[in-house]
């Protein structure tokens, strides 16, 4: 299976359990995850989710974010492509009245 076929899943599944995390009144939000690998072999993944958009109410990664983004990394590490960093984005179309949502990696 290819590095795409295997992550597009996954890339689908974190969005999804973004958007179950959301405040109700919030239309746009940003997860950021570090890979940072330490020298002792151990691996950190700091998570931060925000709002992108006037929500006042604070949202927090879910256990399930955490599983799915470090599945995805094994993922990457298994087709020799660990990632660095990654960027998740969901933002709420108003005009076609969908949910738009992208991954960015840094490697």
């Amino acid at each position: 299976m290819s590095l795409q076929e295997e992550h597009q899943p996954l890339d689908t599944a974190i969005w999804n359990a973004m958007l179950a995390v959301l405040p109700p009144d919030c239309s746009a939000a940003r997860l950021e995850v570090a890979a940072v690998f330490e020298a002792d072999g151990g691996l950190e993944m700091p998570h931060s989710l925000v709002a992108l958009d006037d929500s006042k109410d604070l949202c927090f990664p879910s256990d399930e974010i955490y599983q799915l983004t470090r599945e995805h990394l094994a993922v990457f590490e298994r087709h020799g492509k660990p990632w660095a960093s990654l960027a998740c984005t969901v933002r709420f179309d108003f005009d076609t009245e969908n949910w738009r949502c992208s991954t960015d990696y840094e490697y």
